[in-house]
């Protein structure tokens, strides 16, 4: 006689289906004066045991328990106040291409370098702000200056600027 292999789905459903069977035999009623309230039908285990054994649920994530929360300032607001700019370099472009600030703003950039085993550096030519190091990405770091007067600015990959990865640096007043 072969092996019988043990399923604990179906050992679990076979035991719902016997409680559901026990569950509608109904014992004689006692006599009371009272109707008997309705219930309302509930589903079959047999049925949910059954759709379970071939879901493939993903888990189950907790809704957030407080309202949402105003979307964040933008960096750019706010003269003199603090601004943080994410800054992506990939195939030889950055992203965003065109980076808006206020003078005196303290600027904070999150460079990301995208490519996987491509070396990138940023530089924005202000005066003060110092180049960011070059890294092979995938890799981030941060630099920080505080914006100029106001005007147009740019900022480049050294590595990559004869190849066209430039973007803007647009300061107001």
């Amino acid at each position: 006689m072969g092996a019988v292999r043990h399923l604990p789905w179906l050992t679990l459903l076979a035991l719902l289906a016997l409680g559901q069977a026990c569950a509608t035999k109904s014992a004689p009623a006692a006599a009371t004066r009272e109707p008997a309230t309705p219930t309302p039908p509930t589903p079959s285990p047999t049925v949910a045991a059954a759709e379970l054994a071939t879901s493939t649920a993903t888990p189950l994530v907790a809704a957030p328990t407080t309202a949402p929360t105003a979307p964040a300032p933008a960096p750019t607001a706010g003269g003199g106040s603090g601004g943080t700019v994410q800054l992506r370099g990939q195939n030889l472009a950055f992203s965003p291409g065109t980076i808006t600030v206020r003078s005196g703003q303290a600027v904070v950039v999150n460079f990301v370098n995208a490519d996987l085993s491509v070396a990138h550096d940023v530089a924005f030519r202000v005066p003060g702000a110092t180049p960011g190091g070059q890294c092979t990405g995938p890799c981030s770091y941060t630099l920080s200056f505080t914006a100029p007067a106001a005007g147009t600015y740019q900022f480049v990959c050294i590595l990559h600027e004869s190849s066209g990865m430039t973007g803007t640096l647009s300061v107001t007043p």
